[in-house]
């Protein structure tokens, strides 16, 4: 045969395209592709099919194009969330975009400095720069709360 088959190529579908029903799963890609027999018939089929070099090479057709897919996807988030960091006026979004962007890269920050590294920080930081960090803090919390809950902070 020198051509995928419809079954063949229904078969490598539903059997290699993330989100199918049947992703990974031999047997079930088989009977959804139509090929008839019990479950034991249907998993020889898919053991055969998956060394057919006609499936194989659509499998790597539709691995190629789901990557491009995911690739874009990834790419359309990166450039949503970039453009909401540098764009937005509201620093609530921005700081969560910031956060989303750290999850979705991998890069994210430690949830909260401990004691002794925030006491290497301060030692390093002249009593001008603390004072100034300090007061950067609580206009921003005043920005996200409000001045009441700042003077409480205080």
């Amino acid at each position: 045969m020198s051509e995928i088959t419809v079954k063949q190529r229904a078969f490598a579908q539903t059997m290699y395209t993330p989100g199918s029903e049947t992703f990974g799963n031999g047997t079930e890609s088989a009977r959804k592709a139509q090929y008839k027999g019990n479950d034991n018939t249907l998993a020889t089929v898919a053991k055969e099919n998956t060394r057919k070099p006609h499936v194989i090479a659509e499998k790597e057709r539709i691995e190629a194009e789901t990557g491009k897919k995911a690739q874009a996807t990834r790419d359309y988030v990166l450039d949503n969330l970039r453009k909401i960091i540098d764009n937005s006026t509201n620093e609530r979004n921005r700081l969560t975009a910031m956060s989303l962007l750290g999850d979705f890269t991998g890069d994210k920050r430690e949830k909260a400095p401990n004691e002794e590294k925030v006491a290497e920080i301060l030692a390093r930081m002249t009593d001008e720069e603390i004072a100034m960090r300090r007061i950067v803090a609580k206009i921003r919390t005043d920005e996200l709360t409000g001045p009441k809950l700042s003077k409480e902070i205080a």
